[in-house]
């Protein structure tokens, strides 16, 4: 409806990004930010997230392909034949995706997915902050 605003007040990212065209978090009583899902998630997203299957007996060749491919990747996590990795938003996902591509089958890679940040994500760091805050005071 033209000319009224509502506010919606929840802990589901979900919700808030299907029914909200903005969007504002709060820690501790304090915006944190406003603006458009994609706007969040740009601003305040920590990247890219890798997650790959891969055959466990070539865990060296795909740590190794993951390394010279994004240098400054962290690991999140690793269990048996999965890994989940924070990558930089500053790279040329086509590259990212090809290089991937050309190399999955020599290194052992079954399966992979590259996505950015989800607001979810960004609304659980933005938790942390307000946990890590409660702990000091």
């Amino acid at each position: 409806v033209a000319g009224r605003a509502y506010i919606l007040t929840t802990h589901s990212m979900e919700e808030a990004d299907a029914l909200c065209g903005r969007i504002a978090i709060m820690v501790n009583g304090r915006l944190k930010c406003l603006g458009s899902t994609q706007h969040i998630k740009s601003k305040f997203g920590s990247g890219y997230r890798l997650q790959l299957k891969a055959d466990p007996a070539r865990a060296n060749d795909v740590v190794n392909f993951i390394k010279n491919l994004f240098p400054h990747a962290a690991e999140v996590d690793h269990y048996g034949e999965m890994w989940s990795y924070w990558v930089s938003q500053d790279m040329n996902l086509a590259n990212a995706f090809k290089s991937i591509e050309d190399k999955r089958e020599q290194v052992g890679i079954l399966d992979y997915s590259l996505s950015q940040t989800s607001l979810e994500q960004v609304f659980i760091s933005f938790a942390n902050e307000q946990q890590e805050e409660n702990v000091v005071s």
